[in-house]
């Protein structure tokens, strides 16, 4: 539902902007100020540059006034004889920088064009790294929407004896902690399911939460309409069938109709009553996850269709949270679950919680603990790329900067001879500077806006709906500021210091000569300085692409090409076992008749879909060299039907396949791997052989070539398929490979599983080999970054060089012209500057490389085998960078060389 019409994105950094001003004047005046830069937007957008030309009006007034506000309103407030002293000291100072702002303002609009050029350059780099920024701050930084106080939410994990750790918990382990539980205020239970919402017609798909009837309440989230679950709704399985929608499917399925309070859908063929609807932005615990729906605990037999989970402790399905009483911390918190923990497994009950052994407690972020790990350090690897960008646009301008200086050498003078002290100066050409990167930063969240909304876009293959809002917030527009503020300080220091070191008695017409060579060498370190972080900058980019082709290279063992893929699970359409064994074998027989499919199977999971399934098989009589002979082993298993290796093209190398015949009630099973043969039935023949699953004994009736299951960077290792038919499960993958269009082929898919029961959700179908790509999703993501990343690093520096190039030629004109006048020919002139051009690439390469190899091994875990010192990436990034920089060079060189010799000896 929206509030209103949709903004531009100008005018929410605007209003972003706003709050600069106090909250008073901003209840005053906030709504007249957006409505008159709106105004002002509509009247100006399509002239030329018009765009640039309010924010160059519009940023220098708002500073301005915001200041001029936030000091009066500092004032007022000052009502003691103490502070009316302290506000008379500071009056001078804040004069003091006021004064400086405005005479830097006036100066920044007396060079437009510099202002202009200096202002893009900066908004290219604050522009990258705020857009990294705001996606790290949307995935994993930004509190919980909705939630009260999620500093004092904490994750609660099991803790195994391996040192491992688990989310899962059994609902009397959970009740266990929260009925002993002191030192958090509450601990709920949720965990995710799959739904089939149903109003009438066709099924609606979506992700549900099954959660403790203090879900919310520990949450501390309030109901957006309606209410959410009562006391009464905890206590007596299946008694009270209600349900909260999220704001987000209330509005998208229903269309915001606030009547959907109190009437009836059916999730998964059971009757629920809508009870409450959850606030704008609230998706659940993991704010990444789109939750649509949340069903009480006692309901879970009705929706998961799996017997009673209530009563068993030895069933871990449960994830685990709570907050932390005022002042408790985590070492307190930790310490009394682990105690109760220690407890709750010395019980003598049937269970599996043999290696329990304590409890881990983490804050509650907005992924979970052990993702976010992972997830952040590969974002921290991106934000450090982003901010060698805006590295290298901030040396850019500190050398606009030097030269800048360079031509108000006689201002400074002035200033010094009337007698303003060379602090005063510093401090006037940093407000210069800081204020330039302002203006810089202003763009740079325009383009983080657009750059954000270019990655929610990016398509991530998963089963579960991903819900992830990047644009940037108050976070991280402060991040945006605060980094040009300390970026202008930073990099405007040395030209500050350089352009206020001037000698008073050299005559006002001329800089001292002392004083030209050290800003020369200061430019020529910046530039230097520029190719180094642009060869590091590249290098990455390089490494990233070389690990995507190795991984687009790498053979997975099966063939994902024109095999077409559709989830289904009957558990939530309603159905019994047996009703559901019977809609996939008739989905598959009607399918298996269509024109140009070669094959049709289903499997539990998808190869290389990012999910694995592993259980504990013995291995009676294994060769001695095999791993722990004869004990337990861990080992992935696949559940697959008849058809999985005909449509993935699995070599079988061995026996034969699953067929009709591995039903139910016949012996079990198995078809392994040949690497489970080499390491546990080296000699002599696997297929007759049996082992064990618990107390499921299973024969090998063949054996397959080894696949990449889990990642493509896995070495083979042992895997076991077993049939589907002899352990069924309700959510299955549909696999069709077919010579057809991949477009008929989904809608066949759709056709026959609606011509089979017309009230099942629109089928989504995803081609096999879109699923797989996902195991290169952070390489694909990190090449694209990196790659744009050090397009524009390659650019600054370029652009870094060939000024201080062309200013170098226009400082030696009359060496040139005598050179040319005594007989030098343009060749010459051009190698002339050209070797000055080559020695800075020599140095920039020579301490990039440096750089880049002590920084590029914290890429490692993302290089798939890549050598993080590959001699091939250096070397081709080193051509690419001396060539771009060569041109850089040439083309100031090739002007010098074409001018008139006698023309530049009478200018000079």
């Amino acid at each position: 539902m929206s509030g209103g019409p949709e903004r531009s994105c100008s005018e929410r950094v605007y209003a972003l902007l706003l709050a600069l001003y106090p909250r008073a004047f901003r209840c005053a005046f906030g709504d007249d100020l957006r409505d008159f830069f709106r105004d002002r937007l509509r009247a100006e957008r399509r002239r030329p540059f018009g765009l640039a030309r309010i924010w160059l009006r519009a940023l220098p007034d708002l500073l301005a006034s915001a200041s001029l506000e936030r000091w009066q309103a500092l004032r007022e407030r000052s009502r003691t004889p103490r502070s009316r002293r302290t506000s008379r000291s500071g009056d001078s100072l804040v004069q003091t920088l006021l004064s400086d702002l405005k005479y830097s303002l006036r100066l920044l609009r007396l060079s437009p064009l510099f202002t202009l050029i200096a202002a893009l350059v900066i908004a290219l780099g604050t522009g990258a790294v705020t857009t990294i920024f705001s996606a790290a701050n949307g995935i994993a930084l930004r509190p919980l929407p909705g939630a009260a106080e999620p500093n004092e939410l904490v994750e609660i994990r099991r803790a195994e004896r391996d040192g491992s750790s688990s989310h899962s918990a059994s609902y009397p382990y959970y009740r266990h902690l929260r009925d002993g539980a002191h030192s958090l205020s509450g601990i709920a239970a949720w965990s995710m399911l799959s739904l089939t919402v149903t109003t009438g017609g066709e099924g609606t798909r979506a992700l549900g939460n099954i959660v403790s009837g203090n879900y919310f309440t520990v949450l501390g989230v309030r109901p957006a309409a309606g209410r959410f679950f009562l006391p009464d709704e905890d206590r007596v399985p299946g008694a009270r069938p209600v349900v909260v929608l999220s704001h987000g499917f209330w509005t998208r399925r229903f269309g915001g109709d606030p009547g959907v309070v109190g009437r009836s859908i059916t999730l998964n063929g059971h009757p629920f009553t809508v009870v409450g609807i959850s606030p704008r932005g609230f998706h659940g615990v993991f704010a990444a996850l789109a939750t649509d729906v949340w069903v009480p605990m006692m309901m879970q037999a009705e929706v998961r269709g799996t017997g009673d989970l209530l009563s068993s402790a030895g069933s871990a399905w449960l994830e685990l949270f709570g907050r932390r009483r005022e002042g408790t911390g985590l070492d307190s918190v930790r310490a009394e679950l682990g105690t109760a923990t220690a407890a709750f497994a010395g019980r003598d009950e049937p269970r599996d919680l043999a290696r329990l052994s304590g409890i881990d407690v983490h804050p509650l972020g907005a992924l979970p603990d052990d993702a976010n790990g992972p997830l952040l350090g590969f974002l921290a690897l991106l934000l450090a790329a982003s901010g060698l960008v805006l590295a290298i646009a901030s040396v850019n301008v500190a050398g606009m900067l030097l030269a800048r200086a360079t031509a108000r050498r006689r201002e400074v003078l002035v200033r010094i001879a009337l007698g303003a002290p060379r602090a005063r100066i510093v401090r006037q050409l940093l407000t210069e500077s800081a204020l330039l990167f302002v203006f810089g930063s202003a763009g740079g969240i325009l383009l983080a806006e657009w750059g954000t909304r270019a990655l929610e876009r990016i398509p991530i293959p998963v089963e579960v709906p991903i819900s992830l809002e990047l644009t940037p917030d108050l976070r991280v527009l402060a991040f945006a500021l605060g980094t040009a503020l300390l970026s202008g300080l930073l990099f405007g220091l040395v030209p500050a210091l350089q352009g206020s070191r001037l000698d008073i008695s050299s005559p006002l017409r001329a800089e001292t000569p002392g004083a030209g060579r050290e800003r020369s060498r200061t430019r020529n370190a910046l530039v230097v300085g520029q190719l180094a972080l642009s060869l590091l900058l590249l290098v990455a980019a390089g490494l990233f692409l070389r690990a995507l082709d190795r991984g687009q290279r790498v053979d997975p063992g099966f063939d994902a090409a024109q095999v077409a893929t559709a989830s289904f699970d009957t558990r939530t359409y309603g159905y019994s076992e047996a009703r559901g064994r019977q809609f996939y074998r008739d989905l598959k027989s009607r399918l298996a008749t269509h024109p140009g499919v070669v094959a049709v199977s289903s499997a539990r999971l998808l190869p290389l879909s990012g999910n694995t399934t592993g259980d504990e098989f013995r291995i009676d009589g294994a060769s001695p060299s095999a791993d722990r002979a004869g004990d337990v082993i861990p080992m992935n298993f696949a559940q697959v039907d008849p058809g999985y290796f005909e449509v993935l093209r699995i070599p079988l190398l061995r026996g034969r396949s699953f067929a009709a015949t591995d039903a139910p009630e016949a012996a079990g099973v198995a078809i392994v791997n040949e690497t489970f043969v080499r390491r546990y039935v080296p000699h002599g023949e696997a297929v007759g052989r049996s082992f064990h699953r618990g107390d499921d004994t299973l024969t090998i009736v063949g054996v397959a070539k080894d696949a990449r299951v889990s990642s493509l960077s896995e070495e083979p290792k042992p895997f076991v398929y077993l049939p589907l038919a002899q352990s069924f499960s309700p959510d299955q993958n549909l696999m069709v490979r077919s010579a057809a269009d991949p477009g008929q082929v989904a809608a066949m898919i759709r056709d026959e599983a609606r011509a089979l029961d017309p009230g099942l959700p629109r089928a989504e179908v995803t081609p096999l080999a879109v699923v797989a790509s996902l195991a290169l999703l952070p390489q694909r993501v990190a090449a694209l970054i990196t790659g744009l990343l050090g397009l524009a690093g390659l650019l600054l520096a370029a652009v870094g060089l060939y000024g201080v190039i062309a200013y170098s030629v226009s400082q030696r004109g009359r060496e040139i012209g005598v050179r040319m006048a005594l007989g030098a020919t343009g060749r010459d002139v051009v190698a002339m500057v050209l070797r000055e051009g080559i020695r800075f690439v020599a140095i920039g390469l020579s301490i990039g490389m440096a750089l880049a190899i002590a920084a590029t091994w914290l890429m490692k875990p993302f290089l798939f085998g890549v050598s993080a010192t590959d001699g091939a990436t250096f070397l081709a990034v080193s051509a690419v960078l001396a060539g771009v920089a060569m041109l850089a060079s040439y083309l100031p060189a090739r002007r010098a060389a074409a001018a008139d010799p006698m023309a530049i000896l009478r200018t000079e």
